[in-house]
């Protein structure tokens, strides 16, 4: 977990911009949680204590306590907070008992830890009803910050943020671990309200890899068609060479497929070192399918629409687990 963002700032150095984007995020926290049937609350990574004050006026009427994993910190929001019981322990490993809670609060953290699945863990073992958590906004959150002219060498990165989630990414990633109940946008932050429900998380996991294959084989059989209508019809009507139309349809789709790829199949964010991974596996995968084609068509005088069904289901599959645990992966 990296402590080197300075959360104080954000609420002792503050402008009316800033005011403003606070309170609508503190609002929408209320709204988010309204109607719902809760007792007891828990914030953990509550920092300085600024977000727990803000916490204890929305629920008022209920049990809150909270958790840092930094004594310092801890002694500094029990100043803030003398009413509240706020100890010192961390979000991978609470002193919690198993469904303790009925409600964890995770507000800007998990974009610091190194491991989100973890803590994400424990946050499903010790809740039982529900889960609320919110991250900044991406890439929103860095185009704001190089706006005002921060953090440009990095590209808008805030320091000590390591994880990064566009709106649907972070739903995704919650949706792991818990049902997703509301999403709120609170400009620049996403904000999610969850809820426990029964099944195991290699169940949640399996069902997302199954969903994650099906969106994928629709993405690749869009590719084939793409592919050879696009370079029939420059062939034709352009009287390019099919070598030239090949090589001009397939760049076009691969800058596609990516950006499918990366927000709709396995929905993570763009980064340069995913893009690279990127190239790579389609330079290697170019080669592999010239080498198979070559081998089935020449050698074992195998028809082309055959090879193409053996490059759908055998190479496609194997494009899939490449991508998905070596390109388009979580972390």
């Amino acid at each position: 977990m990296s402590d080197q963002e300075n959360f104080k700032d954000k609420y002792t150095k503050v402008n009316y911009i800033t005011q403003k984007l606070i309170n609508n995020f503190y609002n929408k926290i209320f709204y988010i949680t309204r109607g719902i049937d809760f007792d007891s609350v828990l914030e953990l990574g509550c920092g300085h204590g600024f977000s727990t004050t803000f916490l204890k006026k929305i629920f008022k009427d209920k049990k809150v306590e909270a958790s840092e994993y930094l004594p310092e910190l801890v002694a500094e929001a029990k100043i803030k907070n003398p009413d509240i019981k706020i100890i010192t322990e961390s979000i991978y490993k609470t002193q919690r008992q198993d469904n303790e809670l009925d409600m964890v609060v995770a507000l800007e953290v998990l974009e610091h830890l190194e491991d989100p699945s973890l803590a994400m863990k424990e946050l499903h073992r010790i809740t039982k009803k529900y889960c609320l958590i919110s991250v900044p906004r991406e890439p929103l959150w860095r185009f704001l910050n190089m706006a005002r002219g921060s953090y440009l060498t990095s590209f808008g990165n805030t320091p000590g943020h390591v994880n990064h989630w566009s709106k649907n990414g972070f739903k995704n990633f919650a949706s792991q671990y818990f049902e997703v109940e509301r999403v709120f946008s609170a400009l620049p932050w996403t904000i999610l309200l969850c809820k426990k429900v029964e099944g195991t998380e290699d169940d949640k996991s399996k069902n997302e890899g199954i969903k994650q294959f099906l969106k994928y084989g629709l993405v690749s059989a869009f590719t084939y068609a793409f592919n050879l209508g696009g370079t029939y019809f420059l062939v034709e009507y352009f009287n390019l060479t099919p070598n030239i139309a090949y090589f001009l349809i397939i760049s076009i789709i691969y800058v596609f497929v990516y950006i499918i790829n990366t927000t709709y199949v396995f929905t993570v964010d763009f980064s340069k070192k995913r893009l690279l991974k990127y190239v790579v596996t389609l330079v290697f995968f170019w080669f592999l399918n010239n080498l198979f084609f070559n081998l089935l068509y020449n050698i074992f005088n195998i028809q082309y629409l055959s090879i193409i069904l053996f490059n759908i289901l055998i190479l496609g599959m194997i494009r899939f687990v490449v991508h998905k645990k070596l390109v388009f992966n979580k972390r």
